[in-house]
């Protein structure tokens, strides 16, 4: 289930920040919430989908664990961040389930540092669960998993700098 359902959820999580976006510009009493909207679908664009899938895991060519001779394949292990040719499309680094799991920190992303942080450890939790699914499944690395969970965060803390620094979102207020 897990490895068929969370690109489905991943999309309708999408689909629906899209829509209450877009929403946003029609229904009057949704508009305090289109700067949140904006961000939330940004950040999904920005980390899972562009740093993620098109970045990192098209581009770098890791094979998977399964595949690899080591494991009984027929495919060169490869070390993390190192370019290799031993996977066309869809390769193990870094693993997008996990970025899609990893996710959920998002959504407490711009609140108060104590409802950060719970929501930075529901994505962490979450994102450990289904790496672990995914490594006992032989798809992942742990490096694959950790990397891809590191990847959202960063993608994140772009995407608030971003819209911090065109005025999408107030400036950062210090709360010692």
């Amino acid at each position: 289930i897990p490895y068929l359902g969370m690109p489905i959820l991943a999309q309708a999580t999408a689909l629906v920040l899209l829509f209450g976006w877009l929403g946003s510009f029609v229904i009057l009493r949704w508009q305090p919430s289109r700067r949140i909207l904006g961000f939330l679908l940004a950040a999904a664009i920005i980390g899972p989908h562009l740093l993620v899938g098109i970045g990192l895991k098209e581009n770098v060519g890791r094979a998977r664990p399964a595949n690899i001779v080591e494991f009984g394949g027929w495919q060169t292990f490869t070390p993390a961040f190192v370019v290799s040719d031993q996977c066309q499309k869809n390769c193990a680094f870094v693993s997008a389930h996990v970025a899609s799991s990893a996710f959920l920190m998002a959504f407490g992303w711009l609140g108060a540092p104590v409802m950060r942080r719970r929501w930075l450890w529901a994505g962490a939790g979450f994102a450990a669960i289904l790496g672990l699914a995914r490594m006992a499944q032989g798809g992942h690395f742990l490096s694959d998993v950790v990397f891809a969970y590191f990847a959202v965060y960063w993608g994140l803390w772009a995407t608030e700098w971003l819209f911090r620094w065109r005025g999408w979102l107030p400036k950062q207020q210090n709360t010692y």
